[in-house]
């Protein structure tokens, strides 16, 4: 899919709701729509009914801006030494302008201020939140808002070819990282000091001005916490015949990435070898079940029944993937690959892969893939330390 073809969806799905127009104040959506990935989110995107774009933009990030394809782009000074005024009004007029320019003040319309889990942008990241409708209510007199942000997250599920591109890239720089970092690694690091190694390796290894990485480790029986929505490296030193579990949400300009790798120091324990060889047959039967039209919970059983077969089905303790690119640790984002999905796979969708097992007080492991769906299959785009040998560093 171009960025055209996204817009025409917007524009389709606007149309069937009898909406001139859908405002977006989350940074994803506003990076979705308009190419642009705000730096500290205060910013918005507007697609009119008829494919209109347009960016309202604080005037610090607009030569960030420039040279994308956006129709109309407005800016508005954010901080003044004349006044205190919050970003109600410092966007007001502004606002109003660029809606004049796009033609789409009259009717009903559409916006993104629901819950949501966002990317961060930077170290505080703004989010307009339920003031983006009263902002709205404002601008447009007061007509009938929509909330739309399910809607999008659906619409956005499928990438544009340059986003795939930044996710082959982005990935691409997580390989390097990886190897760079594992050459690195010994018993006697703490988790802390090998998440700092991951993270720093990966943003290394891109060429890209806006890049990173979230590095995480854990190790031992830490690890065995790691199905939580969240990694929490300690202080603990890795050991000899420890795994260590190591993960990244790294990033390319607004892109994202969902990778997992379990490591063994030194020989590989027999309980811990069985446990990779079942999560390496899963993550085939998983990779097996990817096509245009198969359902996500298609795909999570192929891997959960290859688990459960083994005797590791009550340790496999989430599900398998979810979309991945425009989001990170989203769990809902598009497709989720669940045991409850309906979610149709369509060529373009991004998620990740990641069976796994988890046992308490003893270790847990567990191999997260990035993979893009084509229209015969799938794109693996992590191909880089899958099996035994790989998994191991030796000491």
């Amino acid at each position: 899919m171009n960025d055209a073809d996204r817009i025409d969806r917007i524009g389709r799905m606007l149309r069937s709701q009898d909406l001139a127009a859908v405002f977006c104040g989350r940074a994803s959506n506003v990076l979705a729509c308009t190419g642009y990935w705000p730096v500290v989110g205060n910013s918005i995107a507007i697609v009119t009914r008829e494919g209109g774009v347009g960016l309202l933009v604080p005037e610090d990030e607009a030569h960030l801006a420039e040279g994308l394809n956006i129709g109309k782009i407005r800016c508005f000074k954010p901080a003044s030494l004349n006044d205190l005024a919050p970003i109600t009004e410092v966007i007001r007029e502004p606002l109003k302008r660029l809606i004049a320019d796009l033609g789409c003040g009259t009717g009903n319309a559409g916006h993104d201020a629901g819950a949501c889990t966002e990317p961060v942008t930077y170290a505080a990241q703004f989010h307009f939140g339920s003031t983006l409708t009263t902002i709205l209510e404002d601008a447009l007199s007061g007509r009938t808002l929509v909330d739309l942000a399910n809607s999008l997250t659906e619409i956005r599920a499928v990438l544009t070819q340059s986003e795939l591109e930044l996710v082959r890239e982005a990935c691409l720089a997580a390989g390097i990282g990886f190897r760079t970092a594992k050459a690195q690694i010994s018993a006697g690091m703490r988790e802390r000091q090998i998440g700092l190694l991951l993270g720093a390796s990966i943003a290394a290894a891109s060429k890209d001005t806006r890049a990173g990485a979230f590095g995480f480790c854990m190790s031992g029986p830490n690890s065995a916490g790691a199905y939580r929505a969240y990694q929490m490296p300690t202080e603990r030193a890795i050991q000899a015949t420890d795994v260590a579990l190591l993960h990244t949400n790294s990033f390319v300009n607004g892109i994202w990435t969902d990778i997992t790798r379990t490591y063994s120091i030194g020989d590989t324990a027999p309980r811990v070898a069985s446990v990779q060889a079942a999560i390496r047959e899963a993550t085939e039967a998983a990779l097996a079940a990817i096509r245009p039209g198969v359902k996500g919970c298609e795909v999570d059983a192929a891997a959960r029944s290859v688990m459960e077969r083994a005797g590791f089905g009550r340790e496999f303790k989430h599900a398998t993937g979810h979309g991945a690119g425009l989001a990170a640790i989203d769990h809902n984002a598009r497709p989720r690959i669940h045991p409850k999905s309906t979610d149709v796979l369509e060529p373009g969708m991004v998620f990740n892969v990641e069976p796994a097992a988890y046992f308490s007080g003893d270790f847990g492991a567990r191999q997260c893939n990035m993979v893009a769906v084509t229209a015969t299959g799938y794109e693996l785009l992590t191909d880089f330390h899958l099996n035994r040998a790989d998994l191991l560093i030796a000491q």
